[in-house]
């Protein structure tokens, strides 16, 4: 874990912003659904302007996260994709928990889940993980395990385990 801050709150576990996560996860959603994340299509799902979609894009190919071809797409570096990858898991854990086990509404499941994200350490997302196991929410074991599949198959799956139920 980083350092704490006077408060006693920990700084960001990443070297980048939550706002960067978000665009991160936005860009590596989009590009799995797509092929490719353009601008235009960042903006629209984070609801943000086009010109800060780009001064984002700068930032994360800074950073090595992200390349861009100019009026082309945006694609994941290999680092990038992995950060992604994270982010949406941690993103899905915190959903399903928040929706599955506190029987929140979907929207503000979700709503707080982003809230949230940013902030839960690695080490608190394998609880729920392991808590949610044992309660078996979902009615199979394992499905908040860490996967490399990508979010169009865990999505594919999800269907296909809603149509069993």
């Amino acid at each position: 874990m980083t350092d704490s801050k006077e408060n006693g709150c920990p700084a960001n576990r990443h070297a980048i912003s939550a706002t960067m996560e978000d665009y991160l996860e936005a860009i590596y959603v989009l590009a799995d659904r797509d092929g490719t994340a353009r601008v235009s299509a960042i903006a629209d799902a984070l609801g943000v302007k086009p010109p800060s979609v780009s001064k984002a894009i700068k930032r994360l190919s800074v950073q090595e996260l992200i390349h861009h071809t100019p009026y082309g797409g945006v694609g994941m570096t290999s680092r990038g994709r992995k950060l992604a990858q994270a982010q949406v898991r941690i993103h899905a854990v915190l959903t399903r928990f928040l929706a599955d086990v506190l029987k929140l509404p979907t929207e503000l499941a979700e709503h707080d889940a982003c809230l949230i994200e940013h902030a839960i350490s690695p080490e608190t997302v394998e609880r729920l993980v392991e808590f949610i196991d044992r309660l078996s929410v979902r009615g199979e074991r394992g499905v908040f395990r860490k996967t490399s599949e990508s979010p169009r198959k865990r999505r594919a799956a999800d269907r296909s385990w809603k149509s069993r139920v």
